[in-house]
């Protein structure tokens, strides 16, 4: 990719099209996309109709009850056609977000991305979904803080993915690591603003979810309101996350908690490692804390802020 991909600046743009995406590769294996250029979302549109910021947007009843059921992100949008709205509430399982996104990969394998500059994406800007063997390196993700669910990265349902030399500042998690994903190792991040690198949120669809062998490392965080996070629903069939580590973290939070370790309460996390965390107060605050539930596992060398784990070996 070389110059620049440029979305449609309105949402009107996308009537009679299927508004959760934009570039999309589906089932293809041993892709390389690569370059110096730019893809940008123009996303202030969206932005502007979040319900973050509108609620009120949301103007039928009855069909933002049907979306809370199916466990979709996607908001009743007026400029969206009615077979557009139909597709999106037919969906029994939504997997992710219908908004438009940059870039997504579809079940793409021994993939790469390399180089790309994104900037302004609706929603997340690259998601990765069903690949297995993916390697990203070397990108740029930009957003206004405040941009509402502008994730960098997103994963699901991925195995066997390394991330790595990437600089990544948006209104919402840096990466995000969603349900039945292993394997991920990530390394060499700069991040900020944003939610941090987050696993989570999982098992908001009630079923049984498992998420394991994740390592990230040698990340910097510019005033992110969290660092490491990992976010559960609270349902019956529990979420089950282990042998995740967390290594040479450094930089400034955002918010009072700047580790978040919220375990599911069936399902304890376990094999959770802490190794030479660095996280101090942004200019705004005095203090930065740490807060685990059912969160098991160990720490090592100097932690900052203090950790919180459940040192007794379970599981």
């Amino acid at each position: 990719i070389r110059g620049e991909l440029v979305a449609p600046p309105l949402p009107s743009a996308w009537a009679k099209h299927d508004p959760s995406q934009w570039l999309a590769f589906k089932e293809v294996s041993g892709l390389r996309v690569y370059g110096n250029g730019r893809i940008n979302g123009q996303g202030f549109g969206w932005w502007n109709q979040s319900c973050k910021y509108h609620p009120g947007m949301v103007t039928h009843t009855h069909q933002k009850r049907r979306m809370h059921q199916i466990g979709t992100n996607c908001e009743y949008l007026p400029h969206i056609s009615g077979k557009w709205q139909k597709r999106i509430l037919a969906k029994k399982s939504v997997s992710h977000k219908c908004f438009e996104q940059a870039l997504k990969f579809l079940k793409c394998n021994e993939t790469s991305l390399t180089g790309i500059h994104f900037i302004n994406s609706s929603q997340t800007h690259v998601t990765l979904f069903g690949c297995d063997e993916f390697r990203i390196d070397s990108l740029v993700i930009e957003a206004p803080g405040n941009s509402p669910n502008t994730d960098g990265i997103h994963l699901q349902y991925a195995h066997n993915v390394v991330i790595t030399n990437t600089m990544i500042g948006t209104g919402d998690d840096c990466i995000s690591i969603g349900d039945y994903t292993s394997n991920i190792d990530i390394a060499n991040i700069t991040c900020g603003p944003g939610h941090g690198v987050s696993i989570g949120s999982l098992g908001k669809g009630g079923s049984y979810v498992q998420v394991q062998n994740i390592h990230v490392k040698d990340v910097y965080f510019k005033s992110t309101s969290n660092g490491a996070r990992i976010k559960t629903w609270q349902v019956k069939m529990g979420v089950h996350i282990s042998d995740v580590t967390y290594r040479n973290f450094y930089g400034t939070s955002a918010s009072n908690v700047g580790i978040t370790l919220n375990c599911s309460k069936l399902v304890p996390c376990t094999s959770l490692r802490l190794y030479s965390i660095m996280l101090w107060p942004n200019y705004q605050l005095k203090e930065v804390t740490s807060y685990c539930f059912n969160a098991y596992g160990v720490s090592m060398g100097v932690i900052q802020p203090p950790p919180c784990l459940k040192h007794t070996s379970i599981g």
